[in-house]
């Protein structure tokens, strides 16, 4: 069996064995499900199913795991007593563990303490212990199920002086594990005793115990957080603001604001603002969106772009800007047209029509066969034009000569003259005056979607071994595959997605930079080579339209 994927740098399809699958998007908690408390305690029950019912899952652990039941049985009041909080510092670890751990467990105890309030800080700030905390498991990944121990002891029968210091405890935990997993001995144990918490709710504890188990099935899925957390979010988190409020655009100059949370994936922040904003609901549309960072550089250099993994903590994102002091914007883009559009939801209409617009006026949508427009184009273009006037926020009904040859596609402009341009405009324009903006989008979009390039990605490549085309020429990528554009914009040569067996990205000692795409079969192949910064933006979004034929095809054959 094969399966697409990417080994060693190349993207294609590989044997499935050799393929590192990833959770699919489905199986994560969206941000606006009202029930996601219950459902995150509902879906956990299959991980501790063997587990005895009304048993203390931690002292069960205990008895089985902890060091001092290496040697012998122990009672249940010392079972108890070791997954109880303490005011003194560990001598040894909880867990049997090799002697050059001993000093590390023991020195994170003390930082757990003094995160809690339990332990002199002596100046240092204690949001330092977290840092401290978060290193040694970083370092010293044996010691990680040591530390959910710790943690989980010191917040277990808590008796400290320090009336906050138990849900600080909590709150450490929920940071802990948005980082790392727990091992699978431990992780029945663990869940049931998170679980447990989080489904008591008479207990002070249950909704942070509720985002402990959200995090910990969120990392053992995705493998947790990469980055450090920025020392913001730690003292958020230590007085119980667990959520940031994060606006993401949307073309056209709409914006819509997502409340994120220590371990909220990009995946997660798409499904919210496409069902709640967008009217779109269905897995398979909402996997056409991308969300982008765009870095503000000012006029000393360009402004950075980059598509965010749909499985990337978005808090790691905002770290790395927030953490440099960079002006960053997310901005939320539809990057695939496969499925049929809706036209029905007014927000979704005034995002696709700002995102083809550009396009449009460009000319990268229009096709000139030999140096003339058929003139059932031209009156489809003089239409358009007109339907972009009223669409627009400011509508014109009069619009001047230079507003015409600004808003006609740029291609176009010299195949007559421009008063002829206006002249057919205006006729058009009288017609489409009495639409509202809307409407008047939702027919530019209607339009367009009749014609061939609709639904493209457009790349420039400075040179390719593609024999039939030239340099300087344009690329066009839609779910019919890759198209290879001259300047009439008429694809001079096509591959579709069958034909495709790898891309690779690579750059050469002195900077340029290339992508490699294979064609072919497994027994029969040859490589184009395109000249281009944009290699990652098309290997990617080749990636993306395969992705989802194969799942059509799938689902079809079901």
């Amino acid at each position: 069996d094969w399966m697409l994927g990417e080994v060693k740098g190349d993207k294609g399809y590989f044997p499935k064995d050799y393929v590192q699958p990833v959770a699919h998007r489905s199986s994560m908690s969206s941000l606006s499900d009202p029930d996601r408390a219950s459902q995150a305690a509902t879906d956990v029950r299959s991980d501790f199913g063997s587990l005895p019912v009304g048993t203390s899952p931690m002292m069960e652990y205990a008895g089985k795991y902890f060091r001092e039941a290496t040697n012998r049985p122990l009672s249940e009041e010392e079972k108890q007593e070791l997954v109880q909080f303490t005011k003194s510092p560990l001598e040894k670890p909880l867990l049997p563990l090799d002697r050059e751990f001993d000093q590390c467990c023991t020195d994170n105890f003390v930082s757990v303490m003094k995160y809690m309030g339990d332990y002199p800080l002596r100046g240092k700030d204690s949001t330092e212990n977290v840092f401290d905390i978060i290193k040694r498991a970083k370092r010293y990944p044996d010691i990680q199920d040591e530390i959910f121990c710790q943690i989980v002891k010191q917040t277990t029968a808590n008796r400290s002086a320090k009336t906050d210091g138990c849900v600080k405890g909590w709150r450490l935990l929920s940071l802990y594990s948005a980082y790392f997993p727990c091992s699978d001995s431990l992780k029945p144990y663990l869940m049931k005793h998170l679980h447990n918490v989080s489904t008591d709710k008479s207990g002070e504890h249950h909704a942070v115990a509720t985002q402990c188990l959200e995090n910990l099935r969120t990392t053992l899925s995705n493998g947790g957080r990469q980055k450090p957390p920025h020392p913001l979010e730690v003292k958020a988190i230590g007085i119980g603001r667990s959520t940031k409020r994060q606006m993401v655009v949307l073309p056209g100059g709409q914006s819509s604001v997502v409340k994120i949370k220590t371990c909220t994936l990009v995946c997660q922040v798409m499904e919210e603002i496409c069902t709640r904003e967008l009217g779109v609901t269905a897995d398979s549309k909402i996997e056409e969106f991308a969300l982008f960072s765009i870095v503000e550089h000012g006029k000393e250099k360009e402004n950075e772009v980059e598509a965010l993994g749909r499985m990337t903590y978005l808090m790691d994102v905002l770290t790395d800007y927030e953490g440099a002091g960079q002006e960053y914007t997310l901005i939320l883009k539809k990057v695939i047209w496969y499925h049929p559009i809706k036209l029905d939801n007014e927000s979704f209409v005034t995002m696709l029509y700002h995102q083809i617009v550009p396009d449009f006026v460009s000319g990268r949508l229009v096709q000139i066969q030999g140096s003339k427009l058929s003139k059932q184009m031209m009156h489809d273009i003089a239409r358009l034009t007109a339907l972009e006037f009223r669409a627009g926020e400011n509508m014109k009904t009069t619009p001047t000569m230079a507003d015409i040859e600004k808003a006609l596609p740029q291609n176009v402009v010299p195949t007559q003259k421009v008063q002829q341009w206006a002249n057919m405009i205006h006729s058009y324009l009288n017609h489409v005056v009495r639409l509202s903006g809307n409407q008047a989008r939702v027919q530019f979009i209607g339009t367009i979607m009749q014609w061939p390039l609709f639904g493209s990605s457009f790349f420039s490549v400075d040179s390719t071994t593609e024999p039939q085309a030239k340099e300087g020429c344009l690329v066009a990528i839609n779910k019919s595959g890759i198209h290879f554009l001259p300047e009439s914009h008429v694809p001079v040569v096509s591959y579709d997605f069958s034909n495709l067996v790898s891309t690779r990205k690579l750059r050469t000692k002195d900077g340029v930079g290339y992508l490699d795409i294979k064609l072919g079969n497994m027994l029969s192949q040859r490589v184009i080579r395109l000249e281009t910064e944009q290699g990652g933006e098309i290997s990617s979004l080749i990636q993306q339209y395969i992705s989802i034929i194969i799942a059509e095809k799938e689902a079809a054959n079901k």
